[in-house]
């Protein structure tokens, strides 16, 4: 399998997941063969306003393929936050969080709220895809809940 120029060898794939995924956990991960690892969720607001606790969150796994996950709502800060996400980290590629239903991330327009949203999600898409020269990625659900199922929409605008 491939994920642009990036060859993975294994199936086995560690998601992002906020307050677990951090770089120890990760490089754990990684030495007992999961391909591809994942940061947690940073807000690209927060690297544009260069916060030190969110980049912090960035170091890359020593071994295997990293991602740096970013979240927000706004395409000219995605944009930036994902060029900054990348000029800290080194990551192999990025990943925008589109899937994270927790209040304090949705009830602000980011994460799975964008799912309501599919033309915003589409413009972030292309935003953070011309801002980087590295394989993008979209982290997704089924919808922002069971009355608006959008995943085929946002696979499609994406």
């Amino acid at each position: 399998m491939k994920l642009g120029n990036l060859e993975i060898e294994t199936p086995l794939v560690l998601a992002p997941m906020a307050g677990v995924t951090d770089w120890a956990f990760r490089s754990i991960c990684a030495e007992m063969g999961a391909s591809i690892t994942v940061t947690e969720m940073v807000s690209s607001r927060a690297l544009v306003y260069k916060d030190k606790k969110s980049a912090a969150l960035l170091k890359k796994t020593p071994m295997g393929i990293c991602g740096a996950q970013i979240f927000g709502n706004d395409p000219a800060v995605m944009a930036e936050g994902a060029r900054l996400a990348l000029e800290i980290s080194g990551c192999d590629f990025l990943d925008i969080n589109m899937g994270c239903p927790m209040p304090k991330i949705a009830n602000n327009g980011d994460g799975s709220a964008l799912m309501r949203d599919i033309p915003l999600a589409g413009r972030i898409i292309r935003a953070v895809a011309d801002a980087v020269s590295v394989p993008v990625t979209v982290k997704t659900r089924l919808g922002w809940d069971r009355s608006c199922p959008s995943a085929v929409a946002l696979a499609r605008a994406a």
